[in-house]
């Protein structure tokens, strides 16, 4: 997959990255038990980070400057909600057979990158972003920057609109490689209906009270991830 702006890149913890290079390695061969187990746990490493990235640390960083008991409460649920994806996983490994896991770790690891981005090379989950979405996030950023606008709720919803996209990439695509069964993919939609619901229940209700003072900060935190043009500061190099 070729990786233009606009585009996401989250950053991903390097043993995830090369776990994933060596499974794809052994996947030529044949993935033994173990090396199921590794690429679960690598997947669910994968989610986590980047729902720390995208969600939890903008929440954290805006806690730390503007405390407030709803931002706690959304804090707190954090690591109930990637304990539930490191569980489901570990569940579904038992579902998984050496011919159907391959193509889905092919598939992480081509979404796995070592990027030049923000002047620092580091590895990152990253993919690209329709540009209907990136349309609206330059608009959505410029107005949170200079705290021109009326609330927290556009820089929000844009936040969930991006994670939604994810979706595509990271959930919906695996799970099609993986050819689960009917029983298996209704407890697979549930978990992610789940999940989506207590993001989308926590931001909304946070949205409208996050004071002017933090719009600044949701702005720098969005622009992390949401590289929206080639003008800038990233450069593709292979891994």
């Amino acid at each position: 997959m070729t990786l233009q702006a606009p585009f996401i890149a989250t950053p991903l913890r390097s043993h995830i990255a090369e776990g994933l290079d060596l499974l794809t390695e052994q996947s030529r061969k044949k993935l033994t038990e173990s090396d199921k187990k590794l690429g679960a746990q690598l997947l669910a490493d994968a989610y986590c980070d980047m729902l720390d990235n995208c969600l939890f640390d903008l929440l954290r960083e805006v806690h730390r400057n503007h405390p407030s008991s709803e931002l706690k409460e959304a804090l707190d649920s954090a690591d109930g909600v990637k304990e539930k994806i490191h569980s489901c996983l570990s569940w579904v490994v038992g579902f998984f057979s050496s011919e159907r896991l391959a193509p889905v770790i092919a598939h992480f690891n081509e979404l796995a990158r070592e990027l030049d981005l923000h002047e620092q090379r580091q590895f990152f989950i990253a993919f690209n972003l329709k540009s209907e979405i990136a349309s609206d996030a330059s608009r959505v950023l410029d107005s949170l920057s200079d705290s021109t606008a009326r609330n927290a709720v556009e820089g929000v919803e844009l936040l969930l609109q991006v994670i939604e996209d994810a979706l595509e990439p990271l959930v919906h695509k695996p799970k099609q490689l993986m050819k689960f069964n009917f029983v298996v993919n209704k407890t697979l939609d549930g978990v992610i209906s789940l999940v989506m619901t207590l993001i989308r229940r926590t931001l909304r209700k946070l949205a409208p009270q996050l004071p002017r003072q933090a719009f600044p900060l949701v702005a720098l935190h969005l622009g992390r991830f949401l590289i929206l043009s080639n003008s800038g500061d990233f450069s593709l190099k292979s891994a």
